[in-house]
């Protein structure tokens, strides 16, 4: 505390080092409220309490040298009394005054370490403020010495700038001079080239537009052109997609026809074999016919050669021959047995074969005789391959067009 108090920085700023005298701020006009006790301040003050309580209580019987003051009596002369109540009544005042001076020498102690902390944040303060005002002192010569660094560096500048000033003007000078030169020369030739070239130019302007004009004729010929079998390329598209159509529903047409001709046939052959059966009981010389007028043989088209137009319009004589051949085996039958048929034996003519398109063949296309107990001794004939079938006559829609 002495070391504080002889400090010189403590000195020059005038710290108060002296304790504070509480009861000369509690006489001042602006009273310091009290502040709120500790635990510990409430405990030894709790005690205190108690112990007022019980002096208070043993003040009643008090002792005094004459034993008689203002009407009361105080203790009993005796040793009993001595014993049992004076020596416990001061044993209690001892323990007291000892838990007073226990409880005193605390708070001094307290309050010595709050000084000695207030204290140490003195010090630290003085040191902080020491601290601030050594940081505050090096801006300022930083800021010093960059001030002398930009005023030498604007008086080399200006030094500097000055000369580069006069060498640029005298090279700009020097250099415009030359560019001028170099634009009236120039300016020279270009009317000399004007004046010899104009015509060679002129000459060769036009050939290279006419040209350009030829060849811009030629291009909007050819993009006509393009334009044109463009649109006949769409037509004949729309056209082949048409015929396409055409084909495929007279196939569907043709596929249903031949079912149905091959369903009357087949029903023309039982009433047939019915008939024979019924004529069977009459003498009946057999009939032979002959190979080459009754032969049928409708062999199916080849898939190679489905989509060729010929190949099924030979295919549909053909098959008109065989019924033919079928409508004269009928009609001889009827003629030499002399038995009446059916109004209608079911079998027709196929159309004509323009614009027809393949049926389905299978095998029961075929025509065989009827079977029964008087069959017709009609020899089975051996399976022509036809050359002009197998022939491969692919016709493009194009061509068909």
């Amino acid at each position: 505390m002495n070391d504080k108090m002889n400090d010189p920085e403590c000195v020059t700023r005038k710290v108060k080092t002296a304790p504070h005298d509480y009861s000369k701020e509690n006489l001042l006009a602006t009273f310091t409220p009290q502040k709120q006790l500790t635990p510990e301040q409430i405990f030894w003050s709790n005690d205190l309490m108690k112990m007022k309580s019980e002096a208070l209580k043993e003040r009643t019987k008090r002792i005094t040298p004459s034993a008689i003051i203002d009407e009361e009596r105080g203790f009993e002369q005796t040793k009993a009394c001595y014993l049992q109540e004076v020596i416990p009544f001061f044993k209690t005042l001892k323990d007291n005054f000892e838990g007073i001076q226990k409880a005193l020498t605390k708070e001094v102690k307290e309050m010595k370490d709050v000084f000695e902390e207030l204290e140490a944040e003195v010090a630290q303060y003085a040191v902080d403020r020491k601290h601030d005002a050594i940081e505050l002192k090096n801006p300022l010569i930083a800021n010093d010495n960059l001030i002398a660094k930009c005023l030498s560096q604007e008086v080399f500048c200006v030094a500097t700038n000055s000369e580069l000033n006069v060498a640029q003007f005298t090279d700009m000078h020097v250099a415009n001079t030359t560019a001028k030169t170099c634009c009236l020369a120039l300016e020279d030739e270009l009317a000399n080239l004007r004046e010899t070239n104009n015509q060679d130019n002129q000459t060769e302007l036009n050939d290279h537009f006419s040209r350009l004009e030829t060849t811009d004729s030629q291009i909007t010929k050819l993009t006509d052109q393009v334009t044109h079998l463009q649109a006949q390329n769409d037509l004949f598209r729309a056209e082949n997609d048409k015929i396409k159509q055409h084909y495929k529903e007279l196939y569907d047409s043709i596929k249903i026809t031949c079912a149905k001709h091959i369903e009357q046939v087949t029903k023309a052959t039982t009433e047939n074999m019915n008939l024979k059966t019924g004529v069977s009981k009459a003498t009946v010389n057999p009939l032979v016919f002959a190979r080459d007028k009754h032969a049928i043989d409708v062999e199916p088209i080849v898939p190679r050669l489905r989509n060729n137009r010929n190949a099924h319009l030979d295919y549909l004589r053909h098959l008109k021959k065989s019924v033919e051949t079928i409508r004269d085996i009928v009609e001889e039958a009827k003629v030499k047995t002399n038995v009446p048929l059916p109004p209608s034996t079911g079998v027709d003519c196929y159309p004509t074969a323009s614009g027809s398109q393949p049926m389905s063949h299978v095998k029961p296309n075929r025509i065989s005789p009827a079977k029964g107990d008087t069959k017709l001794p009609v020899d089975n004939q051996p399976r022509k391959n036809k050359s002009h079938l197998r022939t491969s006559n692919r016709i493009d829609s194009s061509s068909r067009l």
